[in-house]
């Protein structure tokens, strides 16, 4: 059976009907139930083909949204039109470097999502109830480059810094960027290799894939997409913000150490 034919018959199903219909009428949640896992996809590739909208689909596990992620594109959903948006359990405050190439997954879904791009977002339950930042913010920290731009090469580094990225001498890990002369390495959070920006003068001659071990390139692209490091970002008046929020607290906390005669603890 073709693969037109599979997925008219998905449409022509009553029960997929029904979904499609109240999607059309304006429904925004839809629960679905008694799918078999395998038809999963299948019935969402019927239901994306027919509204031609973006949707949100949730699933109770994560294996469950891995494996429909990865099935979709077997029923003609274009790769770059399937967004899965993984769990991150990193906290701010936790030891340890977080797990970016998780983050950079999340928040290439969700500025694919901002941007206007249609496609299908997978997710288990506790992946969408993350906190992220916001719209408007995630919307405006990132940086693109392509062959050809001039750049102010002082100013990206800063963009990167923003972002929370860490200079290092070798870039070796998601998050690190380095320079030297008119070349800049990044380990972008959502790429899979490391890039390398090389400019002659202000203007980017070539931008590059390369091997952390070997440091040798890998392909040429013409462009690139990067996206920030951590999904909490703080700009300079939520800092200030924060800061004088964490005094005022630590404050209170000292002060009723001393009333409760402990000073040394305060």
């Amino acid at each position: 059976m073709s693969l037109e034919k599979l997925l008219k018959l998905n449409i022509d199903y009553p029960k997929s009907r029904e979904v499609i219909d109240a999607i059309s009428d304006g429904a925004h949640v839809v629960q679905v139930e008694g799918l078999a896992v395998a038809a999963k996809a299948w019935f969402l590739a019927g239901a994306y083909s027919a509204l031609r909208r973006t949707m949100l689909f949730l699933t109770y596990t994560q294996e469950q949204a891995e494996r429909i992620a990865e099935d979709l594109p077997h029923y003609g959903i274009s790769k770059d039109q399937v967004l899965f948006l993984p769990p991150s359990d990193a906290l701010i405050y936790e030891e340890g470097s977080p797990d970016f190439s998780v983050i950079g997954e999340r928040l290439a879904s969700l500025h694919a999502l901002v941007s206007g791009k249609r496609g299908i977002v997978v997710a288990p339950v506790n992946a969408a109830l993350r906190r992220t930042m916001p719209p408007n913010i995630l919307l405006r920290a990132y940086a693109s480059v392509k062959v050809g731009d001039e750049i102010d090469l002082d100013k990206f580094v800063e963009l990167l810094v923003s972002m929370g990225y860490e200079r290092a001498d070798i870039v070796e890990r998601h998050g690190e960027f380095s320079r030297r002369g008119g070349l800049i390495d990044v380990y972008a959070s959502n790429e899979d290799d490391p890039i390398r920006i090389e400019l002659f003068g202000d203007q980017v001659e070539s931008i590059r894939h390369f091997d952390t071990a070997s440091q040798r390139s890998v392909d040429r692209i013409p462009s690139a997409l990067i996206l920030p490091v951590r999904e909490v970002l703080l700009e300079h008046d939520n800092a200030k913000k924060a800061a004088a929020g964490i005094r005022k607290e630590l404050d209170a906390q000292a002060k009723s150490l001393r009333d409760a005669g402990d000073p040394d603890s305060a």
